[in-house]
């Protein structure tokens, strides 16, 4: 082979070579990988010599339609850096039931786009546990006292045998007090509108409709206290949750 023959093929193996390189640089191979608790974007990426800039990426979380957006910062000081993997981690708040992440990767350097293009990532589906149940919405036998209206707007209420349709015959019935069947009393009441306005667990209805069919019967054997404490402790289990009812309008004195 002449020293010309070999100059020229020294040439174009280094055109070659210059070609591939600028083939390969400066582009982004982006993934994405999710969990309940966070996010990570992976970036496989082939840079020129020199090259300093982002993946910058969006993400939509559904179905709630949060948007969550970073950058993967990516360096290649003396390349070309072909193949080489960047990757963010980042934390995002729990996720609850079934959410599908997806979005998309763009490629900068000095804060202009690189090859102008967005290169989508995902859909990413993640099976998160459901959150936990609140307790139900209640109030307690103080509130219903002091809010005729709200008690107007849930009557009728059964107990000890009887309809109650008047608000104050229910006011009265809430403002006993003491022990005993009187403790079962305005429980009972303020359990029973608690179940018409908010609803209630099956085992409440249960032990409202003992306990009334006990006091129907004059069953002087029946435990009204242990029954009112239980009645006590639903009527408080929720009484910090929003009710929707109109709780400005107290009027204590509606009765007397």
């Amino acid at each position: 082979m002449n020293k010309n023959m070999l100059r020229w093929l020294t040439i174009g193996v280094a055109a070659f070579g210059f070609g591939l390189q600028s083939a390969l640089a400066n582009s982004i191979d982006p993934n994405l990988t999710a969990s309940c608790e966070n996010y990570t974007v992976g970036v496989k990426a082939n840079l020129g010599s020199g090259f300093n800039g982002s993946a910058q990426f969006e993400l939509t979380v559904m179905p709630d339609g949060r948007m969550v957006s970073g950058a993967v910062p990516l360096t290649c000081m003396a390349g070309p850096c072909i193949g080489e993997s960047f990757m963010m981690g980042d934390w995002m708040p729990v996720l609850e039931g079934t959410q599908v992440i997806s979005g998309t990767v763009e490629l900068f350097q000095n804060g202009v786009s690189v090859r102008d293009e967005k290169i989508p990532v995902g859909p990413v589906t993640v099976v998160c546990d459901e959150p936990p149940v609140p307790s139900g919405i209640t109030r307690t036998p103080g509130f219903w006292k002091n809010h005729p209206a709200a008690v107007g707007q849930n009557l009728p209420v059964d107990f000890c045998g009887a309809s109650i349709t008047e608000v104050c015959d229910a006011v009265d019935l809430l403002s006993t007090k003491g022990g005993g069947l009187n403790q079962f009393t305005r429980h009972a009441v303020a359990a029973a509108l608690n179940c018409n306005a908010f609803g209630c667990p099956d085992g409440i209805q249960d032990l409202l409709d003992e306990g009334n069919a006990a006091c129907d019967t004059g069953d002087g054997d029946y435990d009204y206290g242990s029954t009112g404490t239980i009645l006590d402790e639903f009527n408080n289990s929720g009484d910090s949750l929003p009710s929707g009812l109109d709780q400005s309008s107290a009027d204590p004195h509606f009765c007397r």
